[in-house]
């Protein structure tokens, strides 16, 4: 058998959880903004304002952009985490625009902000019953109110007999910097592996990058609860035959489907962005899908 490390990333909890959590209750996501504007305030160095969501206000100018990212410069005396959601203000004469991001990375000077754009994402709805296994979180668990842990997620390609995608997030922290600044954490697996003890079953309904819905029955879940979820999705006719997730999201919708049903929207509190995954879904057997409003 062979393993290939895809992916790894850290996230600080505290933030991330903080971020997922407003960012869940957005009843609308503003459209992304367009090239024109970005290259007008990076062309003529025009001044923007970074905005957090407890107001606080910091003026920065546009450095580089791509589709999926934004670099600004760092602002003097700026205080903020890695994955905190960001609001990037356009002033202009006419009031200006603004887009939804969160922080992706800070490497002095240059802070880069990942575009938040969940709305975006493709549901899928596959054809064949799939289940989803899920435990709610307690909010007061230690590690997940401390400053101290970050969510360590670990992408893996798996080449056995047949080809599998696994992604899972851990619990890790921090541990020491190496030379060259960069982190290494201890990883606390037992964590994860505690909350699968807990488990409920339900169906999965659609999924995509960014999210999931399941049916389950009422009073399951909660709106805003944070959940542990794992899926297994085979797909015979694909060169990756299966996939396997196992990850952390914030519930963000609820509705019933009948007496008894509730159909619960789950958003993923780190996106699966992995190519592989993304190909995976496109080949799956679905039915029509449509935008995700998750």
């Amino acid at each position: 058998m062979s393993v290939e490390e895809i992916k790894r990333e850290a996230i600080h909890i505290h933030s991330a959880l903080s971020s997922a959590y407003k960012s869940s209750q957005q009843l609308n996501s503003p459209d992304k903004i367009n090239d024109e504007i970005i290259k007008d305030f990076k062309n003529r160095s025009k001044p923007i304002k970074l905005i957090t969501t407890e107001k606080d206000v910091w003026t920065s100018k546009v450095i580089f952009f791509d589709s999926e990212f934004l670099y600004v410069r760092v602002p003097p005396n700026f205080e903020s985490h890695v994955g905190s959601l960001m609001i990037v203000q356009f002033p202009s004469e006419d009031g200006g625009s603004v887009i939804q991001s969160y922080i992706h990375k800070v490497n002095t000077p240059i802070l880069c902000l990942k575009f938040l754009d969940p709305r975006k994402d493709t549901r899928y709805i596959p054809t064949a019953n799939i289940t989803v296994n899920y435990a709610e979180l307690n909010k007061d668990i230690s590690w997940l109110n401390s400053n101290e842990f970050y969510i360590i997620r670990l992408g893996e390609d798996v080449r056995d007999d047949e080809r599998k995608i696994i992604v899972r997030d851990s619990i890790g922290s921090r541990k020491e910097r190496d030379r060259r600044g960069k982190l290494f954490f201890t990883v606390h697996d037992e964590y994860a592996e505690n909350l699968k003890k807990s488990f409920k079953h339900a169906k999965l309904f659609d999924i995509s990058l960014g999210g999931l819905s399941i049916n389950c029955s009422e009073g399951e879940l909660e709106k805003h609860s944070i959940v542990y979820i794992n899926t297994v999705i085979k797909n015979d006719g694909y060169i990756i035959k299966e996939i396997d997730l196992s990850l952390f999201g914030i519930v963000c919708s609820i509705y019933p489907l009948d007496e008894d049903t509730f159909r619960c929207g789950i958003s993923f509190i780190n996106r699966v962005v992995l190519g592989p995954i993304d190909n995976f879904f496109k080949k799956m057997k679905t039915y029509k899908y449509k935008p995700a409003d998750r």
